[in-house]
């Protein structure tokens, strides 16, 4: 799903970078270059990207020496989505997610578009105008409501790191009785559930540190560059944290025929086996691999007693350590 909405939303900001006539037109490594702040792709994907765009949108390609250049013809920017239905109906379904992710000013760069998208479905009086009251996507398990961010901080914090600037915000810690100010060095930003994180280092403090949008306030971007030379990879980072898989594991466990009906269904993994048990009951053994995550620990939590963990040895350890301490809550 990620993937998906990558695509989109590159292309879109692609979309936003050709200019409307009379206007110079932009060339293609121009676009590829500026995309690359904040989508970073091959140059040969920015040029697939135009060519197949090109069919639905109105804008054409004009020659420039060796280069391509591309223009919107006049008057045809604003109304991109009314040319097609389909485009349309997909700016409408990708809005919420776009909103939680893209930087602001991008964001606000396509926000239009979204309105003339809705516009188009209800003057064309298309069949797939309905298509939004008629489908939802639901969560697979328990929502907490989404944290309130401010909107100057989201905006000061992704131009900050799209243009690597230092910005000053006032941070209030859990643990603290105030926010306190600090000046941030913005590293990588992390969407886990509802909940925004930012990786930066704070004031004169060079190991990098979570911090949660949420408790921001009052951010201002200042003139100053972040160290580039700090050594910093942000898939590295928040592996430390469970957030990403530490690996695969091979999972043995016996489960309930409630389970096993479900996973016949829904498999865990594409290596996943379901046989019966040969103790006379109705319970099965499940052999798959999975990726070594707290997530995947979550879902065995949440399968409670009908499940029952014999492998890998330091999730049973695990299983068994929190299963103590929650019946001493309950003695």
């Amino acid at each position: 799903m990620s993937n998906d909405y990558s695509t989109f939303a590159r292309r879109m900001e692609m979309l936003r970078m050709i200019p409307e006539e009379p206007l110079t037109p932009i060339t293609t490594r121009a676009i590829w270059e500026k995309l690359n702040l904040s989508f970073p792709c091959h140059k040969r994907t920015v040029e697939r990207d135009l060519v197949e765009l090109s069919q639905h949108y109105a804008y054409y390609c004009t020659e420039q020496g060796r280069s391509q250049a591309w223009s919107f013809m006049k008057g045809r920017k604003e109304l991109a989505p009314t040319s097609n239905a389909v485009i349309a109906l997909s700016y409408i379904q990708a809005k919420p997610y776009l909103e939680q992710v893209l930087p602001a000013e991008v964001y606000q760069g396509i926000e239009p578009q979204f309105m003339e998208a809705e516009a188009t479905l209800q003057r064309h009086g298309s069949h797939l105008s309905t298509w939004p009251d008629r489908v939802r996507v639901l969560p697979g398990m328990k929502q907490l409501h989404k944290p309130t961010v401010d909107t100057q901080v989201w905006a000061t914090l992704t131009q900050a790191l799209l243009l690597g600037k230092k910005f000053t915000a006032q941070y209030a810690k859990r643990s603290a009785d105030h926010p306190k100010t600090l000046l941030f060095s913005p590293l990588g930003m992390v969407s886990k559930g509802n909940i925004h994180y930012l990786i930066a280092t704070a004031n004169q403090h060079t190991n990098p540190v979570i911090f949660a949008l949420h408790r921001m306030a009052n951010a201002a971007l200042s003139d100053d560059n972040i160290d580039e030379n700090l050594q910093f990879n942000i898939d590295d980072y928040i592996s430390r944290f469970g957030w990403t898989p530490a690996g695969e594991i091979i999972l043995e466990a016996d489960i309930s025929p409630e389970v096993a009906y479900l996973l016949g269904e829904t498999p865990l993994s594409q290596t996943q086996e379901i046989t019966p048990l040969d103790d006379g009951s109705d319970w099965y053994r499940l052999v798959a691999t999975i990726t070594d995550d707290q997530e995947s620990k979550w879902w065995v939590y949440g399968l409670n007693r009908n499940i029952r963990v014999t492998s890998p040895s330091h999730w049973v350890d695990e299983f068994k350590d929190t299963t103590r301490q929650m019946l001493a809550l309950y003695e």
